[in-house]
């Protein structure tokens, strides 16, 4: 079951993503305290060609916008953060403006010591 523990938790890691992991290079501007996740998916083994993609919702600490991009029949060396992190970029910044997103605005995790194990 989903709790409000688990949905800081998961993102805090997303924001970490763009941090520190593999969108740190698209160069998200650090007032949109973005949350996002890359992926690449391949999809046609003969060709090599894969499905590169982003998803995110920004401000972490109160989403104003939601983004998918998949970017289909990429080269096999394309990744999510390269080929569709920059349109996430483009998307994100244009629908939060600077003045709506609530300073410090990054979500704070939460140990994962703290959570009750399930029943």
């Amino acid at each position: 079951m989903a709790t409000a523990q688990v949905a800081q938790q998961v993102t805090s890691l997303r924001e970490g993503v763009i941090a520190s992991g593999t969108a740190s290079g698209v160069g998200f501007p650090s007032y949109l305290c973005a949350a996002v996740k890359t992926g690449t998916a391949q999809t046609d083994e003969a060709t090599g060609l894969t499905d590169t993609w982003m998803i995110g919702f920004a401000p972490a600490n109160n989403p104003q916008v939601a983004v998918a991009v998949v970017v289909p029949q990429q080269a096999n060396s394309s990744d999510g953060a390269s080929v569709a992190g920059p349109i996430m970029k483009a998307v994100l910044t244009a629908a939060v403006p600077q003045s709506s997103v609530q300073q410090p605005c990054s979500v704070q995790p939460v140990p994962t010591s703290s959570f009750a194990a399930a029943p």
